[in-house]
């Protein structure tokens, strides 16, 4: 580690969430880390969105010129592969759902040495795993926590994270993003995972229907997210469940196939 915050960053609204905060509660470097996914169309879109709000951050008064370094990057294909960190997430989801980002991102903190580093996860579906071994750690003015050693398979794949925001819900991280003056910048962070032509939110994907679903945000969609969510997603639901799987399958695989120019 460098000496600077270490944070996950993704130009998401949660991980931007974080680093304003650490802008206002500690006073060292803050030193992002992006892993670059080729099967995901938005990380052109995330990379650009990261840089940009760097730029905003330091026009705003927010952060001096330097203080968020550039980003360190990584990509996703590059990462070792972690036999015990595998085991450890099978073992996690023959009971609970769990993303697949969390067993690369836990190998990429091994291989590089990365414990401690912050990832940015609000009290959400991943919450009901950790709760029960969350032990607080002294980062900065706001309380952060991480998974005690002694808990078996969630501390062997989760571990290495510092969680600031695992204990705050999104309502409550909205309230506080409004009482502290944030909200023209968070309305800058990207959201969808597969941009129609590298710029356009799809209005398809998990994110863009969420945001669309979420009436004061509905327009960060523009008019062609919204038209594909009328157009597609809402045709979607009206399938029977095993062919709405089949269609958001093929959605991810062409999604996919695009990314690499296939």
């Amino acid at each position: 580690m460098s000496g600077a915050t270490e944070i996950f960053w993704t130009g998401g609204w949660d991980s931007t969430f974080r680093v304003m905060e650490l802008l206002t509660t500690t006073v060292g470097p803050i030193q992002p880390r992006y892993v670059i996914d080729p099967r995901r169309a938005s990380s052109a879109m995330e990379l650009a969105t990261i840089r940009q709000l760097t730029q905003h951050l330091e026009a705003g008064g927010y952060a001096e010129p330097g203080r968020i370094r550039e980003p360190v990057l990584y990509r996703r294909e590059e990462i070792p592969p972690d036999p015990d960190i595998d085991e450890a997430f099978l073992t996690i989801t023959r009971q609970n759902r769990l993303g697949n980002q969390y067993r690369w991102l836990a190998m990429l903190v091994k291989a590089e040495g990365l414990d401690g580093i912050e990832l940015s996860v609000e009290k959400g579906s991943l919450y009901p795993i950790v709760g029960p071994f969350l032990v607080p750690v002294g980062q900065d003015t706001v309380p952060a926590f991480r998974v005690a050693p002694d808990a078996g398979a969630v501390a062997v794949l989760l571990g290495g994270f510092v969680l600031p925001l695992i204990q705050r819900s999104d309502a409550r991280l909205r309230q506080e993003a409004t009482e502290r003056g944030w909200d023209e910048v968070l309305a800058k962070t990207c959201f969808c995972h597969s941009p129609v032509r590298g710029r356009h939110p799809c209005g398809t994907c998990r994110p863009c229907v969420l945001m669309l679903e979420r009436k004061e945000e509905g327009a960060r969609l523009g008019w062609i997210g919204k038209t594909r969510y009328w157009a597609i997603e809402r045709a979607v639901r009206t399938l029977p469940v095993g062919l709405q799987w089949r269609c958001r399958q093929w959605q991810e695989t062409r999604a996919t196939r695009k990314v690499r120019g296939q």
